[in-house]
């Protein structure tokens, strides 16, 4: 479902930018009628996406039936807490603000099946993630986050995985348990282990693990017999390792 989601996100985004010529850069607000006017009820959805908003109205919080709501590629640096009443939001994009931490109340919208929130400034992702038990997408590439909470692999349900691009060294063991992952994405980060325990996502079948500080995997990976495509670039393996991933992964396309 997630996919038709970002279909219908990706057409909004070139419908908009051929019928809007006139929207530029500056800063800008929107208030609670002009809210209620784009809000299409017949969807349940609501593109606030690439308006140069600065900030989000309390108001937002009355839209109760809202299911789709995209917020992308404007200048938030904050969200009003209101929207911990949108209770039946499916899919919430915020990608490309400057975002440093999601409210507390959004850790409670458990209908939601994808949560989108790269190119911001989070530093932290708070524990109660273990609530959106509904996710099957979460993407944090392009943050500040150094630390994931343990109990991320209380996501059962997730299927893509993006954390390229902060600043992790280390993953949380409790990664291990996201059993339908078939994406996952962490590339461009300091990691220099992983856990034990890689193997036990045998549904995965693409991995990126490039430009880390990496010089060995564990065996376990030898499970992940559905992988196809294994980025491993920009590591530091030795000769001996590649031969011995090689010989543990015979029929996946590894990028040295």
């Amino acid at each position: 479902m997630f996919r038709k989601f970002l279909l219908i996100l990706a057409s909004v985004f070139i419908i908009t930018a051929c019928e809007d010529s006139t929207n530029n850069s500056d800063p800008a607000e929107i208030d609670c009628d002009i809210l209620g006017q784009m809000y299409d009820k017949y969807t349940d959805s609501l593109d606030l996406s690439e308006k140069s908003l600065i900030e989000i109205p309390d108001c937002i919080g009355n839209l109760t039936g809202l299911e789709w709501l995209s917020l992308a590629f404007n200048q938030l640096t904050v969200l009003p807490e209101s929207m911990e009443n949108l209770t039946n939001l499916e899919v919430l994009v915020l990608w490309d603000n400057q975002i440093e931490a999601l409210p507390e109340g959004i850790m409670n919208l458990t209908e939601l099946t994808l949560l989108d929130v790269s190119d911001n400034k989070l530093l932290i992702l708070s524990d109660n993630i273990k609530n959106l038990t509904k996710l099957e997408l979460l993407d944090l590439t392009g943050n500040q986050m150094s630390l994931l909470p343990e109990n991320i692999g209380n996501l059962s349900n997730l299927k893509e995985l993006g954390l390229g691009d902060n600043q992790f060294i280390r993953l949380p063991d409790g990664i291990t348990n996201l059993t339908n992952l078939t994406l996952l994405i962490l590339r461009d980060n300091r990691i220099n282990i992983i856990p034990e325990d890689i193997g036990d996502l045998t549904n995965r079948k693409n991995l990126y693990l490039n430009n880390n500080q990496l010089r060995t995997l564990p065996e376990s990976i030898v499970n992940l017999t559905n992988l196809e495509k294994l980025w491993l670039q920009d590591n530091y393996f030795s000769d001996d390792e590649k031969i011995k991933i090689e010989a543990w992964l015979p029929d996946c396309d590894i990028r040295w």
